[in-house]
């Protein structure tokens, strides 16, 4: 397991690439945090078939992707890289702030190495735990959420999980995704 983390937030990157985020202070804001990334998950769509950073065969997972770079820190990022049919997937992780609210931003970089277009995309899934509260509950711009919701069409620009609810005490936690804006490409 690599980790990174600035005074506030912290991410662990284990060998296949799935990460988890939290506090400095080892509070959870992903499932896992501070110990092991097991259940928040990126797959990778080349051409019709579907990848992702698993390192298992389990029926229903995608096939694993081909680990091209291994984790490894340079300065304070988290770098992973995987490659299939030419195309490489690059995973960043790295501790910053948007203003004065600490982040972990999470990059991917997409480059077409081959000769050949491709057609490609993207999906993470990030399994919110906030605190000790593994059924966070979710707010966006469009309304609140007591479990998972699909948006089609209208994305929000961003959205929070909760420890408690939107109503709670200052001195809970609140983790927030920020999906359009503050540099974030929709």
């Amino acid at each position: 397991v690599i980790s990174t983390q600035n005074d506030s937030v912290g991410a662990i990157v284990e060998h296949s690439g799935i990460f988890s985020i939290g506090t400095a202070g080892g509070k959870s804001l992903l499932f896992g945090y501070p110990f092991s990334a097991q259940t928040s998950h990126t797959h990778f769509h080349i051409d019709g078939s579907l990848w992702g950073d698993y390192d298992d065969t389990i029926a229903g997972h995608p096939l694993p992707a081909p680990i091209t770079v291994a984790p490894h820190r340079v300065g304070d990022s988290i770098i992973t890289s995987w490659t299939v049919d030419g195309v490489q997937f690059t995973q960043v992780l790295v501790p910053t702030y948007v203003g004065v609210n600490p982040q972990i931003r999470i990059e991917y970089r997409i480059e077409n190495a081959d000769v050949i277009s491709h057609s490609v995309g993207l999906l993470m899934f990030l399994d919110t735990m906030i605190g000790t509260n593994d059924c966070a509950p979710i707010a966006t711009p469009l309304g609140y959420f007591e479990s998972e919701q699909e948006f089609v069409g209208d994305v929000p620009s961003f959205w929070q999980a909760f420890e408690e609810s939107p109503f709670q005490p200052p001195d809970k936690l609140v983790g927030q995704g920020i999906i359009i804006g503050a540099d974030a490409t929709p």
